[in-house]
């Protein structure tokens, strides 16, 4: 069996250790070309912005959300340098940490003949820079894949290569990912099995119980899921 696997949220938790030191960074970015906030400090603004985080699909909605409340501004303008620091690199040191068993369950789902390729979406140096500072076992992993920005918010066209490159039936491969959107949906489409991860924003995704196979909150449960 193949099994894809995202990284952010999925395997490390990117929600709890990177996001916030990027939405600092769009927000400092945003306050140095003139973001304007009334008597606002900027460490209310800063709680605000997390707060909204947490009801926000991705950084782009946040960024937009946060200036349509408290910028009286050219949120035009400042939308751009937001959404431009906060996906660029990251001016800080970070580590971010694995997930509960994620090493455990990578390494049993090796060991028992599956074949396991990463695939995640962002700034390639920024990913390999997450998978190298977390600890993870880059060395399970048949394949490691990193969807450039350029190459549109959907990994669809990713899952259609491995399903010609592997040779597998639809049923024969599993995808497991936090974004509804990105990883479940496109994987769904192609006939591929569906394992929502609910961390993070995939907490908050909203979707059609048909459009996904399982829903787990432990990536320890992806092992009954394979086995079964």
């Amino acid at each position: 069996m193949l099994i894809i696997l995202d990284l952010d949220d999925t395997l490390i938790d990117t929600s709890g250790y990177y996001l916030p030191l990027k939405l600092r960074q769009a927000l400092d970015a945003m306050i140095n070309s003139g973001l304007e906030t009334g008597d606002k400090k900027e460490e209310q603004l800063f709680q605000a912005l997390l707060q909204i985080d947490t009801s926000s699909p991705n950084g782009r909605e946040t960024i937009k959300s946060f200036l349509t409340q408290y910028s009286a501004g050219n949120n035009s303008r400042l939308f751009e340098v937001g959404e431009e620091a906060y996906y660029g690199p990251c001016a800080d040191e970070f580590k971010i940490p694995l997930l509960d068993h994620t090493n455990e369950v990578i390494s049993y789902l090796k060991q028992n003949g599956h074949i396991l390729v990463l695939v995640t979406y962002g700034m390639k140096s920024e990913q390999h820079k997450k998978i190298l500072t977390s600890g993870i076992r880059k060395e399970l992993f048949d394949q490691i894949i990193i969807v450039d920005f350029t190459e549109g918010y959907d990994k669809g066209h990713v899952y259609k290569k491995l399903l010609m490159e592997y040779g597998l039936s639809e049923k024969e491969i599993v995808v497991c990912g936090d974004k509804y959107s990105s990883d479940i949906l496109p994987a769904k489409k192609l006939g591929l099995k569906t394992v929502h991860f609910r961390h993070g924003r995939g907490k908050n995704h909203r979707y059609n119980p048909n459009e996904v196979d399982y829903s787990i909150e432990n990536i320890i449960k992806l092992k009954e899921i394979v086995e079964n």
